[in-house]
């Protein structure tokens, strides 16, 4: 059986520091902890419900405009 699979673009927020890739992403939501309980930014959230869940910044903003 195949499943639904997303096709999102590869880096879609040109920072030097981060590369994301969220055709891999799992949604463990690890990434989320570390920004808000060791770098106490805040920037990282959850978009969307269901499939179409993805890991983002507050208003779909880059992280250099997130804060």
């Amino acid at each position: 059986l195949s499943g639904q699979t997303h096709s999102y673009p590869p880096d879609p927020d040109p920072n030097p520091y981060i590369h994301w890739d969220m055709n891999k992403c799992i949604l463990c939501r690890r990434c989320i902890r570390a920004c808000s309980e060791m770098q106490c930014a805040h920037v990282l959230t959850k978009a969307d419900r269901g499939f179409n869940q993805r890991i983002s910044t507050a208003f779909a903003t880059s992280l250099a405009q997130s804060g």
